[in-house]
């Protein structure tokens, strides 16, 4: 991902219940793999620069967003090797095991361990997995190389813990002529400063431009989405 420091680094993430934890271990930039025959990422306004894995995308197709129960879904896409995963079991009970992508969220094998990862065919050409605990929707992987040295394994961005979410900013956007006109327009266009903009769910609460992000983060803790 062209917005991610050239230093190797490390993400993190899972489910909303944490039966589920990932951790992406990124190298540095020079060994970051190229993505073949891809279109240069912009940095600014005047240059780019190579596409390297991870690529962050959002992703405006039906199925995604159906998925979801979204109008929008947004995946950052990283070699498989690169994503371990730390998975509870359900028998026994509470048990974590380390797992890699393929045996955590990849197609269902014999003797796969029970765990709360839940998986989803949209199609036979991929697989989709989720949290059947929280219902946390986490990743899609194709099946197309998925036992060479090309697999790949696309991760929710909004499943990404805060701190690693700051720095993955989206360089693109896909399946942009399947999508809905309002939604585009909104993320190319703006708003036109004519939506509302509440500072939490209460539709009577306007934003406060006086608490700062920590503040903001630990009442979020402590707050169901849905009160207004």
């Amino acid at each position: 991902m062209a917005f991610l420091p050239k230093e190797a680094l490390t993400l993190t993430g899972g489910c909303y219940c944490k039966a589920i934890r990932y951790t992406i271990k990124i190298p540095a930039w020079d060994h970051r793999h190229a993505v073949p025959n891809a279109v240069e990422t912009p940095i600014s306004a005047t240059e780019t620069v190579e596409t390297r894995l991870p690529v962050v995308m959002i992703d405006h197709c039906n199925t995604c967003r159906q998925v979801a129960g979204a109008i929008l879904q947004s995946w950052l896409i990283s070699p498989v090797g690169w994503v371990e995963w730390d998975v509870l079991s359900k028998e026994p009970a509470d048990e974590t095991l380390h797992l890699s992508t393929i045996d955590a969220i990849g197609p269902v094998r014999d003797n796969a361990p029970s765990t709360y990862v839940t998986r989803f065919n949209a199609s036979d050409r991929a697989t989709r997995a989720f949290c059947s605990r929280c219902g946390t929707t986490l990743t899609y992987i194709s099946h197309k190389r998925i036992d060479t040295p090309l697999a790949a394994v696309d991760i929710t961005v909004g499943s990404l813990d805060n701190e690693s979410l700051k720095l993955t900013r989206p360089e693109r956007h896909a399946w942009f002529d399947y999508g809905v006109d309002w939604v585009k327009s909104l993320l190319t266009k703006g708003d036109g400063g004519f939506l509302v903009r509440h500072g939490e769910g209460n539709l009577s609460i306007m934003p406060s431009n006086t608490r700062d992000d920590e503040e903001i983060q630990k009442e979020d803790a402590h707050r169901t989405c849905g009160d207004w």
